[in-house]
């Protein structure tokens, strides 16, 4: 019986440590892994943006596509809104941003490009919805050739890394649930040397290579299920765009956070791209009702959510703390009342003396006179002076007329000063 009783409360301490194990598995798959996925976009470090240019979307097409910077200037490629109708491609100035020449090729949709000094400066394009690369003359932004690489895959985004003679493409497998980015490393005569799988629930967007890194953007759509991205998570807002470096062996090196910037409805970032060691964002963009395409210069990295968070509650305590250390060291400098030793009225005019403050062996910082016609010291016609020193005169006053004044002593402590109480009021006449 004793044996049965023991098992029993064995299998009862067993059933509830199971219970709380279920519940502790429940509260995180309902609701821990959220906060923890919540807390990537605090981590992130966030990019500043510097405008260089928001124009119009050109008449005839939809929206930016890709862009690239070339020796001649800037090159960003539309979606044309007819299917039929060639992709018009912009030559833009580096130096006003405008555009100083226009070209147009079969590009389709075309998501993403690069440029490469081969063959005297080619633009390379990737139709995402064709299983090759069109290429570009740099100089006459016109179709040169097209190209079928031999992995027969539909690329979306396309960069060019000088030192390697190596090609980034990326692409996707699958919808939904099930897909998968996948980043291919071709040669320069577009065969795969190498690949690796890349995470995110983000929209993918395009990619640009500089310095050996890959720097692959990604926009969040926010509740959109669809090719691009499946499902919303919750973990970025909408429109926030994210940035992921990778290394060519497919380490993920660092994640940039770009925000929506305020008086923006929409802010969907396309490619990024380099001139020189500046970075440039493309971006379509909705501001004010009207559509736009917008090219921005990334000026630097502030700290992230996270650290701005940590860096004010720091702020916040240590002015906390020091407010408190000047009210504990007022306390203890406050100065003795003063006492007001000789007055004498004058025309239009008060001299007041007083006795000298010290706290312990020092003088006190200075004293404040106030002078009012009534004895509550309120109304227009109180009038407060600092002086250093233990006697003042007062002049500009009515003549004839009643006045009352008072005297404090006050002790700087810290940023603020510790006073002392009034004196007596002493009441006066002048001539």
């Amino acid at each position: 019986m004793v044996r049965a009783m023991k098992r029993s409360g064995k299998n009862k301490v067993c059933l509830a440590a199971c219970f709380c194990v279920m519940m502790l598995w429940a509260v995180m798959s309902a609701g821990g892994s959220r906060v923890h996925a919540a807390s990537v976009r605090d981590s992130l470090p966030i990019l500043k943006l510097k405008t260089l240019k928001e124009m119009p979307v050109p008449a005839g097409s939809s929206y930016l596509e890709g862009g690239t910077a070339v020796p001649s200037g800037y090159v960003v490629t539309f979606l044309s809104s007819s299917a039929s109708d060639p992709n018009q491609i912009l030559l833009l100035s580096t130096a006003n941003w405008s555009a100083v020449k226009m070209g147009n090729a079969p590009l389709s949709h075309a998501n993403d490009m690069c440029y490469a000094p081969k063959n005297g400066g080619e633009i390379y394009v990737t139709p995402m919805d064709n299983s090759c690369i069109i290429v570009l003359d740099a100089a006459t932004l016109s179709q040169k050739s097209i190209l079928t690489p031999q992995t027969r895959q539909a690329y979306h985004a396309i960069g060019y890394d000088t030192k390697t003679d190596s090609f980034a493409c990326m692409y996707v497998d699958g919808t939904g649930a099930g897909r998968r980015f996948t980043c291919d490393i071709l040669d320069g005569k577009l065969e795969r040397k190498s690949s690796f799988s890349v995470s995110t629930n983000l929209t993918y967007q395009g990619l640009t290579v500089h310095n050996s890194l890959i720097y692959y953007t990604c926009w969040e759509r926010g509740g959109v299920n669809s090719l691009y991205e499946p499902v919303y998570d919750g973990v970025f807002q909408k429109n926030d765009n994210v940035i992921y470096v990778y290394d060519f062996s497919g380490r993920l090196v660092k994640s940039l956070l770009i925000p929506c910037p305020q008086g923006y409805s929409k802010f969907e970032i396309e490619t990024a791209s380099f001139l020189g060691d500046r970075m440039i964002l493309q971006c379509n963009i909705t501001k004010n009702g009207t559509r736009y395409f917008g090219l921005y210069e990334v000026t630097g990295e502030e700290p992230s959510l996270a650290q701005q968070a940590a860096e004010k509650a720091a702020k916040e305590k240590a002015a906390r703390a020091q407010a408190d250390a000047e009210r504990a060291a007022s306390a203890k400098m406050k100065p003795a009342r003063p006492k007001i030793t000789g007055i004498t009225k004058k025309k239009r005019a008060v001299s007041l003396k007083w006795k000298k403050v010290k706290i312990g062996n020092k003088k006190v910082t200075g004293y404040e006179v106030q002078i009012c016609k009534n004895r509550s010291f309120t109304g227009d016609t109180r009038r407060m002076f600092r002086v250093p020193i233990v006697k003042c005169t007062i002049r500009g006053l009515d003549r004839k007329t009643r006045y009352f004044v008072r005297v404090r002593a006050y002790q700087k402590v810290g940023t603020g000063r510790a006073y002392s109480a009034w004196s007596v009021i002493r009441k006066v006449k002048t001539k």
